[in-house]
């Protein structure tokens, strides 16, 4: 007997089991256990601190603090509110050529999970301001098969803040292969002045954050 014979003789009664079966679907994906974002296992820094006869106020203050303030990105008091704030975000950079395809530009190619936060989102939740944002053009590596380009970001504080940058490629840019051109070095400025690529800075409200992104090294020499 044909399996299918059923099915095929009784087309209303297998309309409704299809039915049945989406409905009972749709129920039970409610009840599934996944997150709306990906769980992310985030680098935890354990210290441990001495301090004779110290009271949990004097250790968030002598300690926890001055750390948080170290490995914050962007940190300060939103004046909106009167509560601490703590910015941080990965800047994307351009992606070396490949062999036989041009490298892409404005990406992640060393960690996943990264989402690219509108700047009207940035805005709203923090006291700072999106100046610019765009592909650094021409910063990809020339060769047969070009690198990717990187990005300019500047970012202004709308309060004092102190910010926190760890960098490379500032002195020398990503390396071409096969003949193929270097990237260019990134570069990391406050109000039109250089500064380390990596290190802490204190801003004035109003002081501009732009940092440009090296990009992708190129592939094989050009004909």
């Amino acid at each position: 007997m044909n399996i299918s014979a059923p099915f095929i003789q009784r087309p209303v009664a297998t309309t409704l089991l299809m039915l049945g079966v989406a409905a009972f679907g749709a129920l039970a994906y409610g009840t599934l256990p996944v997150a709306d974002l990906p769980t992310v296992a985030y680098a935890s820094i354990t210290v441990n601190a001495s301090l004779p006869g110290a009271d949990p106020v004097t250790m968030a203050s002598a300690v926890a603090s001055p750390l948080e303030r170290q490995f914050t990105t962007i940190g300060g008091i939103d004046s909106r509110t009167g509560q601490e704030f703590s910015y941080y975000e990965t800047v994307a950079g351009g992606m070396g050529a490949r062999p036989m395809l041009d490298g892409m530009s404005g990406v992640h190619t060393h960690m996943t999970n990264s989402l690219n936060t509108p700047a009207e989102a940035l805005e709203y939740a923090y006291p700072l301001r999106v100046r610019e944002y765009r592909l650094r053009k021409g910063s990809g590596g020339r060769g047969k098969q070009r690198g990717g380009d990187g990005v300019v970001r500047e970012i202004e504080a709308l309060v004092p803040s102190r910010m926190s940058l760890l960098a490379d490629r500032r002195k020398r840019g990503p390396y071409g292969l096969q003949g193929g051109a270097d990237g260019k070095p990134g570069r990391n400025r406050i109000n039109n002045r250089d500064i380390p690529a990596k290190g802490s800075q204190e801003l004035k409200a109003g002081d501009r954050i732009r940092i440009e992104t090296p990009g992708g090294g190129g592939f094989g020499g050009q004909d």
